[in-house]
């Protein structure tokens, strides 16, 4: 369906002194649902100089296709090689469990010779041992790899429009006090369900649509459901709400978390990957498997420290963590990758 500049993974390989001649440096990038939209595949529009530099320089796929329309469901294929209808991966962020013949390169190693995992993800740590760098997204990541053995690991982390999510007037919405917003994708992997049988003083809010709409319109018809909005009404909105509740369990990250923080708005969430990685507990947000009492606490934060925390997520932090570890890699060579900077 869509063509790729590359496999599943963002990483960065540097040489080290004793072998600079012999290892390759390496740029992967995955852009599984935005490459028509890229110069070097052809959109005259997009004005994409450095990846497309990058790709003439180097391995362009265009001949990897996926049938899901989205990233995680064409990521779960292109993974597995399997449509994600066949493995209940197609809805964004599902709950699904593969089948148990859907495996890593480990475990698929194991299967076909007698290797100990043990070796496999031995040999997967000397791969990734030539990198002076290699990123991941978030500190459970991190520390999964690390559990694993894994070394010389470092976060690059998600960033957020800081400008068009801040604070704002808590007037943009006229409905009853405290508002309890829930936004975003409108479906059962997002748990909004468990938000909705909250008991709550005041409002709450659903902001967004999918599949679950009229289900949710069904069962909890006290709800306000304000329906899909983007730009500057969604930002106003969230703004103008009280407290976010985050009901997903399924989450890697959670950008809309930090979407909320930008706005001044704290968070109740569940103390799982996602919400770990992002809320500071009793600064910026409250985690508890019991959202009342989490979102209840949640209401008593101060704004200004969830502004704050939101501001660390910027995209130009972002850029300036991922460039920051770029010029670490290109220590032991300065010739690589010259364009990075630029």
């Amino acid at each position: 369906m869509l063509p790729l500049i590359s496999v599943i993974a963002c990483l960065i390989v540097a040489p080290r002194p004793a072998d600079a001649a012999d290892r390759p440096n390496i740029l992967w990038i995955s852009c599984e649902d935005i490459c028509p939209d890229l110069g070097c595949y052809g959109d005259k529009y997009a004005r994409t100089p450095n990846i497309d530099k990058l790709a003439g320089e180097g391995v362009r796929y265009t001949h990897a296709f996926s049938v899901a329309g989205v990233c995680a469901p064409s990521r779960s294929a292109i993974i597995t090689g399997m449509y994600p209808t066949t493995i209940s991966t197609h809805h964004m962020r599902c709950k699904a469990v593969p089948p148990a013949y859907v495996k890593c390169f480990p475990e698929y190693l194991r299967a076909r010779a007698p290797v100990p995992l043990s070796l496999s993800y031995a040999h997967l740590r000397r791969f990734h041992g030539a990198a002076a760098r290699t990123l991941v997204g978030t500190p459970s990541m991190k520390r999964a790899l690390e559990e694993r053995g894994f070394h010389n690991l470092a976060l690059w982390s998600r960033g957020v429009d800081t400008e068009l999510f801040r604070p704002g007037p808590k007037s943009f919405l006229d409905l009853p006090r405290p508002v309890w917003l829930y936004f975003g994708r409108v479906a059962v992997e997002k748990g909004i369900d468990d938000f909705l049988r909250l008991e709550l003083p005041g409002t709450k809010l659903v902001v967004g649509d999918g599949p679950a709409m009229a289900e949710c319109r069904r069962r909890h018809p006290e709800a306000v459901y304000a329906g899909y909005r983007h730009g500057e009404e969604l930002a106003a909105s969230v703004a103008a709400s009280d407290v976010f509740v985050f009901p997903s369990r399924t989450d890697t990250f959670g950008l809309v978390l930090l979407e909320a923080m930008a706005c001044g708005v704290p968070v109740a969430a569940y103390p799982v990957t996602g919400p770990l990685d992002v809320v500071s507990h009793g600064v910026n947000g409250v985690l508890g498997e019991d959202l009342r009492v989490a979102a209840l606490a949640a209401l008593e934060l101060d704004p200004r420290a969830c502004r704050e925390h939101a501001l660390r997520y910027t995209w130009e932090a972002a850029t300036a963590q991922f460039l920051g570890h770029l010029v670490a890699a290109r220590q032991d060579d300065p010739t690589w990758v010259a364009a990075a900077g630029t």
